[in-house]
């Protein structure tokens, strides 16, 4: 057997200890980065969901504005306004479709992250550590089941509202080129405080989405580990 010189046998300790640090950095790096990306997937899905609440809500007050042209003004029921209030219905419906699968979407999103994080506390071998991060993913998740109530409930609402306006274009249909508009103040009361709770639901659930980022954000620099 041929020996190995002194050489030849540094060589191999050193290659030997750089492998190490190899795999050591790059199981070191993805575990920080799977939690890293799972929190910063979660944010963006948040921003995109409160902004998909926002662009209903504003659908929602336009269509209401032309409904309040026929009822408080009592404009002529013509077809270029009905067809004016029938786009702006259908953006409704369909506002209201974008937010049941962004609701979707972001329920699957957290469940992910949350799966993730409770999978990787395992993999601490400091207890004090893993109390830390685990009480983290605790605040956090409390945070995230108020925004997701929140968000159902507010497309709860908006459904709710889409039956109210969808009454007024099926009246209107039946009333065109007429003012068969007058008398109907006291639903239309009954519109606007829905519209109006919409309004204060979206805004809400801003606030809660707000909340949650920051506790999603504002706790990952203190907290070692995976997340």
């Amino acid at each position: 057997m041929k020996s190995v010189s002194t050489s030849g046998k540094v060589f191999l300790v050193v290659a030997g200890m750089a492998l190490s640090a190899c795999q050591s950095g790059r199981y070191t790096s993805s575990l920080s980065l799977e939690g890293a990306d799972d929190q910063h997937d979660l944010a963006e899905r948040v921003t995109t969901t409160i902004d998909a609440h926002k662009h209903a809500q504003e659908a929602f007050d336009a269509a209401y504005v032309l409904i309040a042209k026929f009822t408080q003004a009592r404009t002529e029921v013509n077809q270029a306004l009905y067809n004016e209030l029938l786009d702006q219905v259908d953006e409704c419906a369909s506002g209201c479709d974008r937010i049941a699968a962004n609701n979707v979407r972001l329920d699957d999103d957290a469940a992910q992250m949350f799966m993730n994080w409770n999978i990787e506390l395992d993999q601490f071998s400091s207890l004090q550590l893993r109390t830390r991060s685990e009480e983290r993913m605790q605040s956090v998740k409390g945070r995230f089941d108020v925004l997701s109530s929140r968000l159902h409930d507010t497309h709860a609402r908006m459904e709710t509202a889409l039956v109210g306006l969808k009454d007024y274009v099926l009246f209107f249909n039946h009333n065109l080129n007429t003012r068969s508009a007058s008398g109907l103040d006291f639903e239309n009361e009954g519109l606007a405080q829905e519209i109006r709770a919409l309004s204060a639901e979206v805004e809400g659930a801003r606030f809660q989405g707000n909340d949650f980022i920051d506790a999603l954000q504002g706790g990952s620099a203190s907290t070692p580990g995976a997340y």
